[in-house]
């Protein structure tokens, strides 16, 4: 009986992994539109132990960003990371 058990719960076990493998996938990243602009959001690793948010818009080929600055415990601020022109820094009729 107790080998009964035994082999039911690993069968339980082998199961449960096969489920949170079949699911454990990243999710996709989708573009928004809004009022004739396209807009992408993406996150990214400024420090070893800080992230970042970049919005890309592409209909005026601009990017911003913005990164947490944590002061005092609580007191979260956004910082800026400059606006960028992408029709300057990657111009589309650029020589190769």
């Amino acid at each position: 009986m107790k080998r009964f058990w035994i082999g039911a719960l690993i069968c339980v076990n082998l199961a449960l992994i096969a489920a949170v493998a079949f699911h454990a996938r990243p999710e996709r990243a989708y573009a928004a539109r809004g009022r004739g602009a396209e807009y992408l959001m993406i996150t990214m690793r400024k420090t070893n132990d800080q992230d970042a948010v970049i919005v890309i818009d592409s209909s005026n080929r601009l990017i911003r960003g913005w990164y947490p600055s944590v002061r005092g415990g609580r007191d979260v601020q956004l910082v800026p990371l400059g606006p960028r022109d992408l029709s300057r820094d990657f111009p589309v009729n650029a020589r190769r």
